[in-house]
């Protein structure tokens, strides 16, 4: 009952037995990186001091960066951040749009290099709201599901909601 344009006639010459051809389809992939800029993640603000922040940030340009090898989509956002996003103290973004390919690695360490941690208070972003609120919107506006790491310590109140909201989208 197959299709007989499934039959692997090759293998059939060499091994007189018939042999379906099944097909994986490829599919193109969107890694999402959340990375928690709150104030708890940049705690130790000490000159020197390795905090929670920075190696949240290393771990994405990792991880990242072996996904745009792989092909695949890569988008990063920092939440809880206030907005002061660039090195300079000038109000910058604290999303990095979908890119893809090797040759996009220096966007994603350049975008990675100029995230800093909130100088709200812990798990508050600029408009009072917790992590929680953060995940539910990005798990409602996001248009492309897929495999979803989130960098952070959860320290904050109803970070369990948040995290229930993106398994519901399918994260």
């Amino acid at each position: 009952g197959d299709d007989f344009r499934r039959i692997d006639w090759n293998a059939y010459a060499r091994l007189e037995r018939f042999f379906i051809k099944l097909f994986v389809e490829e599919e193109d992939l969107t890694v999402h990186f959340l990375i928690d800029a709150s104030r708890s993640m940049n705690w130790p603000e000490g000159a020197g001091e390795q905090n929670k922040l920075q190696y949240a940030v290393r771990a994405v340009g990792a991880l990242g960066y072996v996904a745009l090898t792989g092909l695949d989509r890569v988008t990063v956002r920092a939440v809880n951040a206030n907005g002061q996003n660039s090195p300079n103290g000038v109000r910058g973004t604290s999303h990095l749009p979908a890119v893809r390919g090797k040759k996009q690695a220096i966007t994603l360490f350049s975008f990675l290099q100029s995230l800093t941690g909130s100088d709200r208070g812990n798990g508050q972003n600029s408009s009072g709201r917790g992590i929680a609120h953060q995940l539910g919107a990005y798990a409602a506006n996001a248009t492309l599901v897929g495999p979803l790491i989130l960098c952070s310590d959860l320290m904050d109140d109803g970070w369990m909601e948040g995290i229930n909201s993106l398994a519901g989208r399918g994260f």
